[in-house]
């Protein structure tokens, strides 16, 4: 647990330095910071449903912890904290697609980059995460 721990918090300074890193350098007003930018590619609500719907394969892992999956979760989605990345990111071949969410973005962004820096390509996270999930569906898009 206390190894988990400090991959999480590892895991969380490197999100945050890599979007320091990527965020533009404001002049004059400040740079709105409600829509930060992705350094992984993504994927939208609405492109997540097509390929649910059309059955396309795709592996979709919720990187969150099992309480926040409990409460609820996508629909066909793996269980797969941030945390166990290291340690179960391997059983998934290299040519698959995979889609990676969390609560709004952050941890599906370091599983993302982790899954790119052992080789995968077709990774991809989830634009706002959960979060957009649940208000696509409350909006009935």
């Amino acid at each position: 647990m206390k190894l988990r721990f400090h991959f999480t918090a590892l895991a969380a300074c490197f999100a945050l330095c890599v979007s320091a890193a990527a965020a533009p350098v404001a002049q004059g007003p400040a740079a709105p910071t409600s829509n930060p930018q992705n350094t992984q590619p993504s994927i939208s609500v609405h492109d997540l449903q097509g390929y649910i719907k059309q059955h396309a394969p795709f592996i979709l892992l919720d990187v969150r912890e099992p309480a926040e999956y409990k409460l609820g979760h996508i629909p066909g989605a793996i269980l797969m904290p941030v945390g166990d990345i290291t340690d179960g990111y391997a059983r998934y071949p290299k040519e698959e697609m995979i889609v990676t969410y969390c609560k709004s973005g952050m941890r599906s962004e370091v599983a993302a980059a982790y899954f790119r820096s052992h080789g995968y390509q077709r990774v991809f996270i989830l634009a706002g995460g959960y979060n957009a999930w649940i208000g696509a569906q409350q909006s009935g898009t």
